[in-house]
């Protein structure tokens, strides 16, 4: 099919009556809203902001946790909701009101864990931890079955790594001493 012209693959899905993940997508680079739309998207352009006002603040003033703060707001505030959001739009998901759902939760975490690790409170830590998590279990279930196994698989690994990491997060938290 990658011979063909773009006008002749339309027609051939269009015939087909493609359904599901594929129409979707389809559609949407169809349309050319492709890679647009995904309020995750929102969240990593947030996280990528705060990532560069944190490296100017420690590049005039360093702090203690400094250099993981900026590693923190690059990695699980820009890097992972972008991946996410791209993985979403190239599995054919719309944005709705659950996308934008899970981008307040996890917007509420990447403010809610630095600040518990600034000001050495761990249940902050564990209460950003949880809001995230429920924003990657939200956007598990978003993810449709009938999706190309290996942009599912690859979207699944990005959740997989994000809620492992989380866990582990959670557990330094708690084996600190802080209150």
């Amino acid at each position: 099919m990658g011979a063909l012209r773009r006008h002749q693959r339309r027609l051939l899905q269009r015939r087909r009556g493609l359904s599901g993940t594929s129409a979707a997508a389809a559609e949407l680079r169809r349309r050319g809203k492709r890679g647009r739309g995904q309020p995750l998207i929102a969240v990593a352009l947030i996280g990528a902001a705060a990532a560069g006002a944190a490296t100017a603040l420690r590049f005039v003033a360093p702090f203690e946790h400094g250099s993981w703060l900026i590693a923190y707001l690059v990695l699980v505030g820009a890097l992972a909701p972008y991946l996410l959001a791209a993985g979403l739009d190239r599995l054919g998901v719309d944005a709705d009101r659950r996308g934008r759902l899970e981008a307040a939760a996890w917007l509420a975490a990447v403010v809610m864990v630095p600040a518990g690790v600034l000001l050495d409170a761990r249940l902050a830590v564990v209460a950003g931890s949880a809001a995230l998590l429920a924003a990657l279990v939200s956007i598990a279930r978003r993810t449709p079955a009938d999706a190309a196994a290996r942009h599912r698989l690859a979207h699944d690994a990005i959740i997989a790594f994000m809620a492992l990491s989380t866990f582990v997060g959670i557990g330094l938290a708690w084996s600190r001493p802080w209150l």
